[in-house]
């Protein structure tokens, strides 16, 4: 029961710092600082609590997760000699690895690149910018991330799966 109830105060959580995440990015262009490593920490935490996932690979998620992050990153800088995501989104990430470990995080970013795509296939030509706030898109992709998950334990638990 203890594990049931630190599973939905942990997604709660993550659910939390991605939608205050997603609101300041959208609304200012940046995520802040306390947002994000507030994020970590409270994300270490609770990983440090919970008997699921545990405190080391809470720590090996944030270090693959935000590095691999980083290094895509620059990578894209390097090739293309203009930024393609700011360290704030890279922070976000680490946030996510420490909720989701690496596999949930390579998830909901494949998502959030997805509906990032998507929304600027449909928007309009003249509202179109060079900078697209991706923490909105990051949030979309772990209600997606989260809904999914849900529906797999109901299958598991009623045996269709």
């Amino acid at each position: 029961m203890w594990f049931t109830y630190m599973c939905w105060i942990h997604h709660t959580v993550l659910i939390f710092f991605l939608a205050a995440a997603a609101s300041r990015d959208y609304k200012n262009g940046y995520i802040p600082d306390a947002i994000n490593y507030g994020g970590i920490a409270v994300g270490l935490l609770l990983a440090g609590l919970s008997s699921a996932n545990g405190l080391g690979n809470a720590i090996r998620s944030l270090l693959f997760v935000s590095g691999g992050m980083f290094w895509l990153a620059m990578v894209f800088e390097s090739l293309t000699r203009r930024d393609g995501m700011g360290f704030g989104d890279i922070k976000l990430s680490g946030i996510l690895g420490t909720f989701l470990g690496v596999k949930g995080s390579i998830r909901v970013i494949s998502y959030a690149a997805w509906i990032a795509i998507l929304h600027e296939i449909f928007k309009k030509k003249s509202t179109r910018c060079r900078q697209i706030p991706f923490a909105p898109h990051i949030f979309y992709g772990a209600i997606i991330h989260e809904i999914y998950s849900i529906f797999v334990q109901f299958a598991k638990i009623s045996g269709n799966f």
